[in-house]
């Protein structure tokens, strides 16, 4: 079974971010999954078209990008 969380988890995290370390990419991963999910809802079939969603995948890796930067992982060489 897989386990997956739902954009409204995703936003509480995230808003947490927020909250705790004022992280701006955190701020703009929320407004991109608000976007997208107000452009799947406008569509009449419910889903993207190909290029959007190509369009919003790069949005996507960019923000998780601008995350590494701003939010690396913590060093773990001493293990």
């Amino acid at each position: 079974m897989t386990h997956a969380l739902c954009n409204a988890h995703h936003i509480r995290e995230l808003q947490g971010i927020i909250d705790q370390d004022k992280k701006e990419w955190a701020k703009e991963l929320i407004e991109l999954l608000q976007e997208m999910n107000r452009k799947v809802n406008e569509n009449y079939n419910s889903s993207l078209s190909k290029d959007e969603t190509n369009q919003y995948r790069q949005k996507y890796d960019k923000n998780l990008e601008k995350a590494q930067k701003e939010s690396p992982p913590p060093d773990c060489s001493f293990y």
